[in-house]
């Protein structure tokens, strides 16, 4: 088993089967594999915001393979403004990560 799985096995004991699936899509397809456009990466991104919770505990970055990062945003908006982290994620969508 790769060891980014296990680490978040072990950090988060309510994962479920699904959510390590997501995370491997993820992992394999890079942050691209769901963004349409820049106003939909606003609108996901404050839905994310608004509905999760924030952690202290959570680190800033944690890597989930193949030499991807997923980010606490909770914790970035206190260093980053918003509009700077919603085209960091829109920007990052537009390479092809495959090549």
């Amino acid at each position: 088993m790769n060891s980014f799985i296990k680490y978040h096995l072990n950090k988060y004991s309510q994962m479920t089967t699904q959510d390590i699936v997501k995370m491997l899509y993820q992992n394999h397809f890079g942050p691209g594999h769901f963004i349409k456009d820049l106003d939909f990466v606003n609108k996901y991104y404050y839905n994310e915001l608004n509905n999760s919770q924030d952690n202290e505990n959570d680190n800033l970055y944690e890597h989930i393979g193949n030499n991807f990062i997923r980010i606490n945003i909770h914790k970035y908006k206190k260093l980053i403004n918003n509009n700077i982290i919603i085209n960091m994620f829109y920007n990052s969508s537009l390479i092809d990560y495959n090549n």
